[in-house]
């Protein structure tokens, strides 16, 4: 409240001071949308995760050859207060980079995520299929832009695609960098289709793990789609 005078001989009143600064609403966008900001909101927080790139195709094992991890996104994370945003921001959001087919089939790139012009966050690319004599190589990590914005760089897969014993002689099998890289939300379990990839977005899809020895081709997993988190705050 404030004490505010309304000239010489008149009462002064007390009226709202409006400092703000409190919690609002989040809004959470899982596909492509057009965001509106609530009637109070003063500023918002926005953090924008691109797609995960699919894990590789993996070919019928011949050479110790083995496919490799999707390549996570990129996370931009940004406060923008209500004096720069539109009526309302294009929220856009990248889509899960493909499994590689079942073959020597690289996995596809996720795509872009974008909140207006404001900031975007790139996908990570998909998984590849080994030389002969050697793992699968896992895909690279999204970028992320943003003037002001904390820019989070995504992960290639964790491991460093070596062989399981140091080995590549014909029984061995490669440890490979077959599990999905992590993203600024988590990590999907092997197998690419638990119901908690969808609590990691931006994530690197896994590649089939079992190489050498296992007899049969088998297709990469998808990644995890991006997300746009916008919490509001008056």
């Amino acid at each position: 409240q404030v004490l505010t005078s309304a000239g010489a001989g008149a009462a002064a009143a007390w009226e709202a001071a409006g400092g703000g600064g409190g919690y609002i609403q989040m809004q959470v966008f899982t596909s492509s949308g057009t965001y509106t900001p609530h009637a109070n909101t003063r500023i918002v927080k926005v953090t924008v995760t691109g797609g995960g790139g699919g894990g590789g195709g993996q070919n019928t094992p011949t050479n110790e050859r083995s496919s490799g991890g999707g390549g996570s996104a990129g996370t931009a994370i940004m406060d923008i207060s209500i004096d720069d945003l539109g009526s309302t921001e294009t929220v856009t959001i990248g889509a899960a980079g493909a499994g590689g087919a079942s073959g020597e089939n690289d996995g596809g790139t996720g795509g872009t995520s974008s909140f207006g012009s404001h900031c975007t966050a790139t996908g990570g690319t998909g998984g590849g299929w080994g030389k002969p004599g050697t793992a699968g190589y896992g895909g690279n990590a999204g970028l992320a832009t943003g003037t002001g914005a904390i820019q989070l760089r995504g992960m290639p897969p964790f491991d460093s695609c070596r062989p399981w014993d140091d080995a590549v002689a014909a029984g061995h099998r490669m440890h490979s960098c077959w599990i999905g890289a992590a993203s600024y939300w988590g990590t999907q379990y092997y197998g690419g289709t638990d119901a908690s990839k969808d609590n990691c977005p931006g994530a690197g899809g896994p590649a089939f793990p079992e190489n050498a020895g296992s007899g049969y081709a088998a297709a990469g997993y998808a990644g995890s789609a991006g997300i746009c988190v916008i919490e509001e705050f008056e």
